[in-house]
């Protein structure tokens, strides 16, 4: 007997601008492309093991944590057929580096 396989493609993720330096609650686009379907129609959002609440689009605009540090972000996508989920994307990583600075004099 053989059994087809249904796990649903592979995610990528990429970062617009997709080079640093990157500073502390600087902006960035994030986008999660997935091959071999078009009907994607909610996308998951992750930093590290945490979901990043309230984003369900192919692309969103995130501000940066203000801590200096390495951050893991990945993605995965959603669709009413099988495959229903596609699998998460490879870790892509942005470093924060610099000082969070602000304006006390305002």
């Amino acid at each position: 007997m053989m059994f087809s396989s249904t796990a649903g493609p592979t995610a990528t993720l990429s970062v617009v601008p997709p080079q640093g330096p990157y500073y502390p609650g600087d902006e960035v686009t994030l986008r999660c492309d997935i091959a071999e379907y078009t009907d994607w129609y909610r996308y998951y959002w992750y930093r590290g093991r945490d979901r990043i609440p309230s984003q369900a689009s192919q692309t969103i605009t995130i501000s940066l944590p203000v801590h200096v540090g390495q951050y893991q972000y990945t993605c995965e996508g959603e669709r009413g057929s099988r495959p229903r989920t596609s699998q998460r994307s490879a870790p892509v990583s942005i470093t924060v580096t610099g000082e969070y600075s602000y304006n006390d004099d305002i």
